[in-house]
């Protein structure tokens, strides 16, 4: 089993649509591999083992005026077996 990081892009700019392509762009070229967006809010994802932050703080995106106050958090997502989960609920 492999733990993910979750990554939480919140971003300010004039146009939340073409913001959310343009950060999910520039993380697809560091292998983030799936996304949500929720409002301001873009959720990214990539196996724990490939992340590096120093990659992600080099992206161009952080330094992009057409952004207001981007921001990221990160957080660890430890493997969970869902199907065992799922069938506990029925035993």
């Amino acid at each position: 089993m492999k733990d993910y990081v979750r990554l939480i892009a919140s971003f300010e700019p004039e146009d939340n649509e073409v913001a959310s392509e343009i950060i999910i762009a520039a993380l697809n070229t560091i292998d983030f591999e799936s996304y949500e967006i929720k409002d301001n809010q873009v959720y990214a994802y990539i196996p724990a083992l490939l992340f590096d932050e120093d990659q992600l703080k080099g992206l161009t995106i952080f330094h992009n005026p057409f952004f207001k106050d981007l921001t990221y958090a990160i957080e660890i997502i430890k493997e969970k077996n869902w199907n065992e989960i799922w069938e506990k609920k029925f035993l």
